[in-house]
């Protein structure tokens, strides 16, 4: 079974993700969601890279097997709390630097209601 991919952001660091997963084959364009607040980008990514949109970002999480964060930290605070996350594993970041960069008490507010993982 294919799985499909959304990607929330589609600046820079969104584009970059669309066009390489897209180039390299690894998903088909029917498979990647992209969603962004900025309707003129969305439309970019449609044009461009033939990917499905959505501005509705909660929508996109329900519809993916996997999810990718490609907005900047300080953008986490508004793209986090609408997300249904109760019934997934944390989402998975585009680089350490977005979750890394936010404080102890505002990576605890976004991710605290996900099961630890045992370590041991």
């Amino acid at each position: 079974m294919k799985k499909t991919i959304g990607i929330i952001g589609a600046g820079n660091m969104g584009e970059a993700f669309i066009a390489a997963m897209i180039t390299a084959k690894l998903f088909e364009k029917t498979e990647v969601w992209v969603s962004d607040v900025s309707k003129d980008r969305l439309a970019l990514m449609e044009t461009s890279y033939g990917v499905r949109t959505t501005i509705d970002s909660p929508v996109l999480f329900n519809r993916c097997d996997i999810v990718v964060l490609a907005v900047k930290p300080q953008q986490m605070e508004n793209v986090l709390p609408p997300l249904p996350m109760t019934h997934r594993s944390p989402l998975s970041s585009s680089s350490p630097s977005p979750l890394a960069s936010a404080s102890k008490k505002s990576r605890r507010r976004f991710l605290g209601g996900f099961p630890r993982r045992n370590t041991a």
